[in-house]
C-alpha cells in the first residue's frame, strides 16, 4: 500500500512532515492597505495550498479505504489519511509468529562481535525478548541470561565462567546482570 501511495504521489500526506497548510493570521480593522494587500495574497496562496492538500488527503484516505475489507473500514474513524495510516499501522504492523521464530532462532545461534561494541547487539536481543513479552510469551530471566551468555565468543568464555561462579543460584542469573558483566 505504501508503494502504491508513493507512486500516486500521495505518501507525502501520510508522512509526518506534510500537514495541512496554516491559515494566515487575521488582520484587525485598522490594518493599512499595504498590509491588506499582503494578507490577501497570503490568503489566496493559503486557499490554493489548502485545496491541493485537501484533495490529496481525501484521495489518499479514500485509496486506503478502498483496499480495506468492509469489516476493517467500519473500525476506522480517522478523518485524515495520516491518522488512518497510523491506526492501521498500530493494528496490523506486528510481526507474525514466523518472524518472531526466525528472530528467536537467529539470536539462539548468534555470536557477539569481538571487534566492536557489544551493546547494539545486546539491545537487539533484548528487543526480541521484550517483543515476546509484549505478546504474552514469557521467557524466564534465567533462560534469557543463558542465551545471552551463549552469544559470547570463545575468547570471552572466561566472562561466562566468572559470572556463573559469582552467581551460583539460578535466581541470580538474569539478562540484566549478564548484560552488565559483558559490558563491564
Amino acid at each position: 500500500m505504501k508503494i502504491y501511495l508513493q507512486v500516486q504521489e500521495l505518501w507525502s500526506i501520510i508522512r509526518e512532515d506534510k500537514t495541512a497548510p496554516k491559515r494566515p493570521a487575521a488582520l484587525d480593522d485598522a490594518a493599512k492597505d499595504e498590509q491588506k494587500a499582503i494578507y490577501n495574497t497570503d490568503m489566496a496562496e493559503y486557499k490554493a495550498k489548502h485545496k491541493t492538500w485537501t484533495l490529496k488527503n481525501e484521495k489518499a484516505h479514500s485509496t486506503i479505504l478502498l483496499y480495506l475489507s468492509a469489516t476493517i473500514q467500519a473500525m476506522q474513524k480517522a478523518i485524515t489519511a495520516r491518522n488512518l495510516w497510523s491506526e492501521l499501522d498500530k493494528e496490523f504492523n506486528q510481526p507474525h509468529n514466523m518472524t518472531i521464530f526466525s528472530d528467536f532462532k537467529y539470536y539462539l545461534n548468534y555470536c557477539l562481535s569481538g571487534h566492536s561494541d557489544p551493546i547494539p547487539d545486546i539491545l537487539k536481543i533484548e528487543d526480541c525478548f521484550n517483543y515476546l513479552a509484549n505478546q504474552q510469551c514469557s521467557i524466564s530471566e534465567f533462560i534469557k541470561g543463558m542465551i545471552l551468555l551463549n552469544t559470547l565468543l570463545r575468547k570471552w568464555h572466561s566472562i561466562a565462567e566468572i559470572y556463573l561462579q559469582e552467581n551460583g543460584e539460578v535466581d541470580d542469573i538474569r539478562f540484566s546482570t549478564v548484560k552488565c558483566a559483558i559490558t563491564n
